[in-house]
């Protein structure tokens, strides 16, 4: 089995002005397993309200600045492809 990981060539996005994240390219998702071909990494949750939904049970630690992503950063993030 290789377990090379394969660089992801597609131009870098640049989120930094906005949301303090590395250039980093979108993920190219294969349809039958729907994990990205060059990181492997597949969604978790499918929608921001099961994240959200996750972070309140499971996350949350009481502390009033600790907050879950907003929605346009978790979508930049679950979208980026760190294989580059």
């Amino acid at each position: 089995m290789n377990t090379a990981q394969v660089l992801n060539h597609l131009p870098a996005f640049d989120f930094s002005d906005e949301y303090n994240i590395a250039p980093l390219p979108l993920h190219v998702m294969a349809v039958d397993t729907h994990k990205c071909v060059f990181c492997g990494e597949a969604p978790i949750w499918n929608t921001y309200e099961e994240y959200e939904d996750h972070f309140w049970k499971y996350e949350y630690e009481g502390e009033r600045y600790h907050r879950p992503d907003d929605r346009e950063e978790w979508e930049v993030v679950t979208a980026t492809c760190t294989a580059s």
